[in-house]
């Protein structure tokens, strides 16, 4: 008798205690899912009503895909976020012409993105170090860009000049990225740049970073 009682009581207990932690961990499981809010503005205040996308880097079925208008030239994306992930805040193609294209890391907290010629992003921790990332690659990007228009003009004297010039440019970006790789190897910004710039890197700075 005192059996069936002590296996009673036990399964009494269960039955109280179980829901209790199914509940706590539905609650923790919430809970990893912290807000994001990214708060725009365009260069060209008169676009009002056209629409600005968040789009994933990698894995972007539909269903993944945000959108919002635009007005007074301003939007704002807000929601819930696991995990950071980098995003592209993209205009129709057209658009794209006069308003560049932001990679940008979806992640707790709130960031001030401007797009333009030259489209920004500011707030957390892994963006500042994305945008640096970014402003710096451009900077070289059109030294290469000048140098390579040169290049086509240019009499067999300054050709051999013009090219060494250009070799050196494409060894300092790799060198920036990867060093920039190395120091970022632990977060999404880090793998984005390694897979974007590993073409450039040497076989020594590849296996260093364990990329092949």
């Amino acid at each position: 008798m005192q059996t069936i009682q002590k296996e009673e009581k036990v399964t009494r207990m269960i039955k109280i205690v179980l829901p209790l932690l199914l509940a706590a961990l539905v609650f923790t499981a919430c809970n990893t899912n912290q807000k994001f809010e990214i708060n725009g503005q365009v260069s060209d205040k008169n676009l009002d009503g056209e629409w600005v996308y968040l789009v994933p880097m990698v894995n972007a079925p539909v269903e993944r895909v945000d959108s919002t208008q635009l007005k007074n030239g301003s939007f704002t994306f807000k929601g819930k976020v696991a995990e950071p992930e980098i995003y592209i805040i993209r205009m129709r193609p057209f658009l794209r012409l006069s308003h560049q294209e932001l990679l940008v890391v979806k992640e707790p907290g709130t960031l001030q993105v401007y797009l333009g010629a030259n489209s920004k992003v500011a707030g957390t921790a892994l963006n500042d170090s994305l945008q640096t990332w970014k402003v710096q690659k451009e900077i070289i990007d059109n030294k290469m860009l000048f140098l390579q228009q040169n290049l086509k003009n240019a009499d067999v004297a300054n050709q051999d000049k013009i090219s060494n010039e250009l070799e050196k440019l494409r060894s300092e970006r790799a060198n920036y990225s990867f060093r920039f790789v190395k120091n970022n190897r632990n977060n999404v910004v880090g793998e984005m740049v390694s897979r974007i710039m590993k073409g450039a890197f040497t076989p020594e700075q590849r296996k260093e970073l364990g990329i092949e």
